[in-house]
């Protein structure tokens, strides 16, 4: 429910976090209302996956307009794939986030769709193109990152 210590002024702490600040996680998570999955595996249709609905396979993307999506699969190839799938169906809208303890430039900017998660340390004067994701822990100096938008739904 918590998250990395932070300096931030809403910061939490409290007798089961400490006296050190740290993220509000759950009130991140609180601010996108998690519709489900898609996956092109029409069995899991229905099914349940880490607690969220499997709303169908990308063919199903036409049916949720409002919606924003995201993808954070790993494999940069399997990403461009599902992109091009999804995108075939329907003109969805991509959801950028930027994790709060990602600590980077206000000259940084990040494309449209993007994932980037904690600790990642991004300096001043980058480009990074719409679809990227970036695990933690990385480190980005005057660089661009440019790749095909890849998506799975959320809202």
């Amino acid at each position: 429910a918590f998250g990395s210590n932070t300096d931030l002024p809403w910061g939490m702490t409290g007798s089961d976090i400490g006296s050190t600040p740290v993220h509000p996680t759950f009130l991140y998570e609180s601010l996108w209302n998690i519709l489900g999955f898609i996956d092109d595996n029409a069995e899991l249709t229905g099914t349940s996956v880490s607690g969220y609905t499997v709303l169908g396979t990308t063919a199903a993307a036409v049916e949720y307009p409002e919606a924003y999506y995201i993808c954070a699969i790993g494999n940069a190839k399997a990403r461009r794939i599902v992109a091009e799938k999804v995108l075939s169906y329907a003109p969805v809208k991509f959801a950028t986030l930027i994790d709060p303890a990602c600590i980077h430039s206000d000259k940084v900017d990040f494309g449209e769709g993007c994932v980037v998660c904690a600790y990642t340390y991004i300096t001043v004067d980058i480009k990074i193109g719409s679809g990227i994701l970036i695990i933690g822990q990385n480190k980005l100096f005057n660089i661009h990152l440019d790749h095909l938008p890849v998506w799975i739904l959320t809202e």
